[in-house]
């Protein structure tokens, strides 16, 4: 075990409380905002992702969301359905679908995450934007243990 956990004698059940606690204080924060635009958090997730990464297969977006292909398909199905993807042909395999989003999709993208990006500040108001990096890097280097 780290040094710095023994020294600072963290209680298991302080960090899974904390790491809960914090969840679900981001994550009722975002959804809430995202629901007066008829996103969902995972949806807005797989937009961002798309965004970042381009085109992408389905059974990738799944990878990168960590669920079930099932629940990738459903995602990318709701957010077609809205406008904000296009499902496209692989260009090597013409029979694996590629997603994109849909130039609807990128000024949605573009409109939220200036927004979005705004109120997030806003609700994270009381901490320094390192604060908010180191714990970043610390989600990513916990997200890798998956």
């Amino acid at each position: 075990m780290g040094k710095l956990y023994q020294r600072t004698a963290v209680k298991s059940y302080q960090l899974g409380l904390l790491q809960s606690r914090a969840h679900r204080a981001v994550n009722t924060f975002m959804t809430a905002y995202l629901a007066n635009l008829d996103l969902s958090l995972p949806e807005w997730s797989l937009m961002g992702i798309l965004k970042e990464k381009g085109g992408l297969q389905p059974a990738k977006i799944a990878g990168i969301l960590g669920v079930k292909p099932p629940v990738a398909t459903t995602l990318i199905s709701g957010l077609e359905r809205k406008g904000l993807v296009c499902r496209g042909k692989h260009e090597h395999d013409s029979r694996s679908a590629v997603i994109t989003l849909s130039q609807k999709g990128e000024n949605v993208m573009a409109a939220t995450e200036k927004l979005l990006s705004k109120e997030l500040r806003a609700f994270l108001g009381d901490l320094a934007l390192p604060e908010i990096m180191l714990y970043m890097r610390v989600l990513a280097k916990l997200a890798a243990k998956l």
